[in-house]
């Protein structure tokens, strides 16, 4: 590298340095030296933790929906269990009156 390219890149660097830094997040523009936005607070300095964040929001947001869809199954096996209930009370209660039937026509014949 030339003597000349090094001193871009240096005057380059302290240019980038210089600059106000955009927030990927809320576009907010934040002096050279900031660390985080002073509007949201988010971590200028480290990119890959903003995609780490909207990677977690987005598996949360499936988790969300796969909540809601057991939540909606759970609510058909509860009512499919109810309606069993009641046919097995029904069947129960059938049961019960054909003993006691019995019952009375075994004593009617004895």
């Amino acid at each position: 590298m030339k003597d000349t390219d090094f001193e871009r890149e240096v005057l380059m660097a302290r240019a980038a340095r210089m600059e106000p830094g955009r927030c990927v997040l809320c576009k907010h523009l934040n002096p050279p030296d900031s660390n985080y936005c002073v509007k949201c607070g988010l971590n200028l300095k480290d990119p890959l933790k903003f995609s780490t964040i909207k990677d977690l929001e987005e598996k949360y947001g499936e988790l969300l929906g796969s909540i809601v869809d057991l939540q909606k199954t759970l609510g058909n096996v509860m009512e499919l269990v109810t309606k069993l209930m009641n046919a097995f009370e029904k069947v129960l209660q059938r049961i019960k009156e054909l003993e006691l039937r019995i019952k009375n026509l075994e004593g009617a014949e004895g």
